[in-house]
């Protein structure tokens, strides 16, 4: 288990939910953008993609996951209905 307590596993557990909304879209945007212009375009493209998707994911778990996160909590501290729904 220590294994996987490494910062780069925590990083990717992070960002995980951001980088499987963001990687489908951004490899066909690329793709479609890169392919055949390049000897080895397939390369370039899953490392761009690769890239960009995981600075994306980022980006939208500090500024848009964890502020929404914050703003749940809060809410379930103000309203206690929200504490008592069985989701």
């Amino acid at each position: 288990s220590r294994f996987f307590e490494h910062r780069i596993f925590t990083f990717f557990g992070d960002i995980s939910y951001s980088l499987y909304l963001i990687h489908f879209p951004l490899l066909l945007t690329l793709g479609s953008l890169i392919s055949n212009r390049f000897m080895f375009s397939p390369v370039y493209i899953f490392l761009s993609a690769f890239l960009s998707a995981v600075l994306l994911s980022y980006l939208m778990c500090i500024f848009i996951e964890r502020p929404f996160q914050k703003f749940a909590l809060r809410l379930i501290k103000k309203y206690k209905v929200f504490n008592t729904l069985i989701l």
